[in-house]
């Protein structure tokens, strides 16, 4: 029986040759140091974030998600569906007695808030019973308990205003809120 060995001719050697070098050169090159150590959590960090969503470009499971279309009945002239979340990323609760100042979004001059709404409240248990204020170009949001990793959501309609032109609070013990 006559087996063919592909190392017999020059081509071949070069190759296992250069085969052997790079799986040298990749293991001498692997970190023997420890892991890098994982991020570590914080205990306490309120974060913000928002998605606006131009009333005539909505997707319908968007709309579904702002009941109060129906009774407002709005143009979609200039009229945007703003998503408003609060994410605590730390580890320990924000309560509702933490806020030293609310929780207040301002719209650029001449923006209408027409609605503003708690939607949903996620890996948090606690109800919201106020309602958010709304004065004039402003939204000023009640202030609410809020689990380790819970996220609290609240729906805005606003009249001629895309994104918040400002973002202000003041929370004991974890300062003012950052934009996630």
């Amino acid at each position: 029986m006559d087996f063919a060995f592909p190392f017999s001719s020059l081509t071949g050697i070069i190759v296992l040759v250069a085969l052997v070098g790079l799986l040298w050169m990749m293991f001498r090159r692997q970190s023997r140091g420890p892991l890098p150590a994982a991020k570590e959590i914080p205990p306490r960090s309120l974060k913000y974030e928002w998605v606006s969503t131009p009333l005539g470009k909505a997707k319908r499971d968007v709309l579904e998600k702002f009941p109060e279309l129906a009774t407002l009945n709005p143009a979609p002239d200039g009229v945007h569906l703003i998503r408003f979340g609060l994410f605590n990323i730390g580890t320990e609760p924000v309560e509702a007695d933490q806020f030293t100042e609310p929780f207040s979004i301002r719209f650029a001059e001449g923006a209408e808030v027409l609605s503003a709404t708690v939607s949903e409240m996620l890996k948090t248990e606690t109800e919201i019973s106020e309602a958010p204020r709304v004065t004039g170009p402003a939204v000023e949001l009640p202030p609410c308990h809020i689990d380790a990793r819970g996220t609290v959501i609240f729906n805005l309609i606003v009249r001629g205003g895309r994104d918040p032109e400002a973002v202000a609070a003041e929370i004991e013990g974890f300062g003012p809120p950052q934009r996630l």
